[in-house]
C-alpha cells in the first residue's frame, strides 16, 4: 500500500447521491482519497470513506473552488481527478 501522502486525490460533486456515494466508496478501494461535496455535506459517505465533505451546489463556482481549495490544503498532492454528477437543465 502506498504512503497516504503518495495516494490520488478525488473531488467528487452530488456525492451523497448513490451514483455518487457509489463512486466514492470504489475510488476509496481504489486508494484514492476524497474531497466531497453535495448540498447536505456528504457526512456519512465522507465517514466511511475517510474523507471529508464540504456542502455546496456544483452549480456555484464559488463552492466547487472551495472544495479545491481545501483539498489543496488538506493534501498535498501531485495528482488529483474530478468525478461530476451534472445538474439537470432547468
Amino acid at each position: 500500500m502506498p504512503h497516504p501522502e503518495d495516494r490520488p486525490v478525488a473531488r467528487i460533486t452530488g456525492a451523497s447521491g448513490g451514483l455518487g456515494s457509489v463512486t466514492a466508496q470504489a475510488l476509496t478501494a481504489d486508494g484514492y482519497r476524497l474531497a466531497l461535496m453535495s448540498h447536505s455535506g456528504c457526512g456519512d459517505i465522507a465517514v466511511q470513506t475517510g474523507g471529508f465533505g464540504v456542502a455546496g451546489s456544483v452549480l456555484s463556482d464559488t463552492d466547487v473552488d472551495a472544495t479545491v481549495a481545501r483539498a489543496g490544503g488538506f493534501w498535498p498532492h501531485r495528482r488529483s481527478c474530478l468525478w461530476s454528477r451534472s445538474a439537470p437543465a432547468r
